[in-house]
């Protein structure tokens, strides 16, 4: 088990990308040799959500008596990066840079495979829209309905400002 786990972490493999399919099949491998589970003349990869794919799940407490794997092939909408061009600045009153976000992870000196890959998956933010947000800053801790109530107690204005 702990080396089938280093072998999987050594290596990106993110939702849908291709070494994520492969590491999929080779799980599917190990479980055949080390359950003894006889390897198909047919790869068990199916569809997830076709009649194969539901007739492998419902057989696991119908039909039997031993382990039998197989993959279930997903297609996530998954958001990707854009690394053009982003950036994330501060900026004062008249342009000049405050601060930068450095936008890639140092990975761990200790853990030399995080070290190797740091630049394997750049940063993106999930859904985010891109653009550029001018206004004054507000911090609002968590941004909880409590958080904004106490701001706007304090008396101070929103409008225009970007949350933080």
């Amino acid at each position: 088990a702990l080396a089938a786990s280093c072998d999987y972490v050594t290596h990106p493999h993110l939702a849908n990308a291709v070494e994520d399919f492969q590491d999929a099949k080779d799980i599917l491998a190990l479980f055949q040799s080390e359950f003894g589970i006889p390897t198909p003349a047919t790869e068990p990869i199916y569809p997830a959500g076709s009649p194969k794919s539901r007739e492998a799940t419902v057989s696991t407490t119908s039909k039997l008596s031993k382990p039998a794997p197989w993959v279930d092939v997903y297609y996530p909408v998954m958001n990707t990066r854009n690394v053009n061009g982003m950036v994330v600045e501060l900026l004062g009153e008249s342009e000049q840079l405050i601060w930068k976000a450095d936008l890639l992870e140092d990975g761990d000196p200790h853990d030399e495979t995080a070290a190797e890959y740091k630049h394997s998956v750049p940063p993106f933010h999930g859904f985010s829209a891109a653009g550029e947000a001018i206004g004054q800053l507000v911090y609002a801790n968590y941004g909880t309905h409590d958080d904004y109530e106490k701001l706007v107690g304090a008396g101070v204005d929103l409008t225009g400002r970007i949350i933080l």
